[in-house]
């Protein structure tokens, strides 16, 4: 078949063309926002309130909580050094949701990786295991019911305090993070 000798079909493949590069174009790029050490307090600071309206103007994104999601203080903050991660305690859970509260209007990718102090023990992981367990659960069960984001089933990693590595694609295949 000679395509030259059929200027509709030409006319209908370029248009067809041209369309789906202009769609290329158009999309915004993949952007990665990287947080870490969050979990120090209660509430929001400046910071992540900032950071929240970046990703809520960028849904074409992921957002990664590098660790450190939660601390707990010495003798209630007598001794300003925060140690070991989630309990389920009132002040842990505070932590964790004023990172889960800046997902409410995102519409990207949000993961949460566990630092040392999520892991609760900086000597044997496998003491840390069960606590860090109980985050994951929390924040997982927090983020299923937002209907936002885009990957609300698989947002802790690596799953069940294993200690990876593990990766996920982005942006149609074009992005792996480790």
């Amino acid at each position: 078949m000679n395509f030259l000798k059929q200027p509709a079909l030409v006319l209908k493949i370029l248009s067809s063309l041209f369309l789906s590069i202009n769609s290329l174009q158009a999309q915004d790029p993949f952007k990665i926002f990287l947080i870490g050490d969050a979990g120090d307090h209660e509430e929001a600071g400046e910071a992540l309130t900032n950071i929240q309206k970046e990703l809520v103007k960028n849904p074409n994104s992921a957002v990664i909580f590098l660790g450190d999601n939660s601390y707990k203080n010495i003798l209630g903050g007598i001794i300003p050094v925060g140690f070991k991660g989630f309990d389920s305690s009132r002040v842990t859970i505070e932590k964790v949701r004023s990172q889960l509260n800046m997902l409410d209007n995102y519409k990207g990718y949000a993961f949460f990786i566990p630092g040392n102090h999520d892991w609760w023990n900086r000597t044997t992981y496998e003491k840390g295991k069960p606590k860090l367990q109980m985050e994951e659960s929390f924040i997982e069960e927090n983020l299923k019911k937002n209907k936002n984001i885009a990957n609300p089933d698989n947002t802790f990693l690596p799953k069940y305090g294993s200690i990876g590595p593990e990766y996920v694609d982005h942006n149609h295949g074009t992005i792996r993070i480790i």
